[in-house]
């Protein structure tokens, strides 16, 4: 029924079903881990009904060439309250959270010089939860593009009783369409694999997902994966596969390049 249902629409740049329809099950879509705060940039603006809002974008680092950007939209409170991300949002805005680049620019302007573990001892550690969120348009050639972005729901200091590992992980739900190999621009075969399929969204929208796998890994996963089947993807939001784990689960990542040494520097 997903395939049916999405064939039926994938044309149209509306991905939301009818209200007469059933609505598809919202798939597993979580995103979650440590990292340190690089940069932001953040606006308050207005909500709908007239709540306060934050929204913009956070960049999250791992390290001295990872880094990835979160897409933030959070009002003042929800149903449970006022919202705690939405203060550590305000907190960042305010200066109290130190991130790489405030700290960069305000030792340039005092000629000080810091060395990069300095740096590191003086940067946010955070926390954050979110999910993939494809972000889908059109071009002027009616192609669908999808771009895959992470949506942040929370964000707060990171446990400082725990040992911190600057690491973002997902877990994902997808319904496979297609499982082809890879070409470069010119036609010939990388080695690599790629993954392409569905995943059903809030609201019983759709959207499209699809997931490169390494080519060390790719008959085992091929090997392991059916056309017109749901599967559910572990992964580190990196640019490799790490593992296979489990009968009917792969490990998958995407995003930027990882960096081997453990030690953080920008």
């Amino acid at each position: 029924r997903i395939r049916k249902e999405y064939e039926k629409k994938k044309k149209r740049k509306d991905f939301r079903m009818e209200e007469n329809e059933r609505e598809l099950r919202q798939a597993t879509n979580e995103v979650s881990g440590n990292g340190y705060l690089k940069s932001f940039d953040l606006k308050r603006v207005t909500s709908q009904n007239g709540t306060p809002a934050i929204s913009g974008t956070v960049t999250l680092a791992f390290d001295t060439k990872s880094s990835i950007n979160l897409q933030v939209y959070c009002t003042k409170t929800t149903m449970a309250g006022e919202s705690k991300t939405y203060i550590y949002l305000e907190e960042m805005m305010n200066g109290t959270k130190e991130c790489f680049e405030t700290v960069t620019k305000r030792n340039s302007a005092v000629g000080i010089e810091m060395t990069p573990e300095q740096i590191i001892a003086s940067v946010a550690k955070v926390f954050v939860r979110g999910s993939l969120s494809p972000w889908e348009y059109y071009d002027d050639n009616d192609n669908l593009i999808s771009i895959m972005r992470i949506r942040l729901s929370y964000i707060g200091d990171a446990n400082p009783n725990a040992d911190f590992e600057p690491v973002l992980n997902y877990r994902a739900e997808m319904f496979i369409e297609e499982l082809k190999n890879e070409e470069d621009e010119e036609g010939k075969p990388t080695g690599r694999g790629i993954i392409s399929g569905i995943m059903p969204m809030y609201k019983g929208e759709i959207a499209n997902l699809s997931m490169i796998v390494p080519a060390n890994f790719k008959t085992a996963v091929f090997a392991a994966y059916d056309k017109d089947r749901t599967v559910e993807l572990y992964g580190v939001v990196q640019n490799t596969v790490t593992e296979i784990v489990e009968e009917n689960k792969v490990e998958l990542a995407f995003g930027v390049a990882p960096v081997a040494e453990k030690s953080v520097k920008f």
